[in-house]
């Protein structure tokens, strides 16, 4: 029996976060550590030099709950470095209402719950059922106890976690599970006037990917679509063609071309 955290960015009050919990109570004990507010899209940001507020929760279910003043990362972090004495056997993130999957993967504060996790060494999961109006958290609890219940024995590569999008349908119309990459997306997206001043960013991604691997796809397929995330950004297909950078530095710095100029006015 294992120790797991589940977080979110729905906030503490989401639907999601008590069937996740019921279902991975069989696997060993849970604490729920979520915002305490709403964070969808707060991706990985933290909160520095200023307090996070917890509140903690009366045991229930058989579950610890806490509600944090902070985002996904910022509950992954304190649950690891203050709040738990036990050490952490896995990190669920979830379940999202909404799909996670394309570029919104970046936007995600469900995502970076479960990155925040493996950043720390911590085997980790992202959890979404894939629609924002009719969720099938039942569903998602399952296909995360599964994940779980493997993962906790066999573990996960270094510093990687899963990201997880379950069509939301019920689990006998699931027709697998399917390992995928990101698929290519982009928001059509526009900012609405408030009245007073202000705009608010509305919006759809959009897909032309049509890749039975990529995730957007294989969810549409039917199929539980599971993204391995790392968090290395590096392109490592450019290391190699832009090194003619290098050389118009070295090139500028030998012919002095606008240098002294620059260093005569501070720039």
């Amino acid at each position: 029996m294992g120790v797991i955290l589940i977080t979110n960015d729905d906030g503490i009050e989401s639907p999601g976060l008590d069937v996740l919990a019921r279902a991975l109570g069989r696997l060993g004990e849970i604490y729920v550590i979520a915002p305490t507010d709403e964070m969808s899209a707060c991706g990985h940001s933290i909160s520095l030099n200023k307090p996070v507020y917890v509140r903690q929760y009366e045991v229930s279910d058989g579950y610890h709950r806490y509600g944090i003043e902070g985002t996904p990362a910022d509950c992954v972090k304190l649950a690891v470095k203050k709040l738990l004495d036990e050490k952490l056997s896995l990190v669920v993130s979830g379940i999202n209402r909404g799909p996670n999957t394309g570029l919104n993967i970046l936007y995600s504060g469900t995502v970076s719950g479960a990155l925040e996790g493996a950043i720390l060494g911590i085997p980790s999961i992202a959890i979404s059922s894939a629609s924002y109006t009719e969720p099938r958290y039942d569903t998602s609890a399952v296909v995360a106890y599964v994940l779980g219940r493997k993962i906790l024995k066999s573990g996960l590569p270094e510093k990687v976690c899963l990201n997880v999008n379950v069509p939301s349908i019920p689990i006998e119309q699931i027709k697998g599970f399917k390992i995928t990459r990101q698929a290519e997306t982009e928001f059509e997206e526009y900012f609405d006037d408030n009245g007073d001043g202000g705009f608010i960013l509305r919006g759809d991604s959009v897909t032309r990917d049509v890749d039975e691997n990529s995730d957007v796809v294989a969810v549409k397929m039917g199929y539980v679509s599971i993204t391995p995330l790392h968090i290395d950004l590096t392109h490592y297909d450019s290391l190699t063609s832009i090194t003619y950078l290098c050389d118009i530095f070295d090139k500028t710095l030998s012919s002095k071309d606008g240098i002294e100029d620059m260093v005569i006015k501070g720039i």
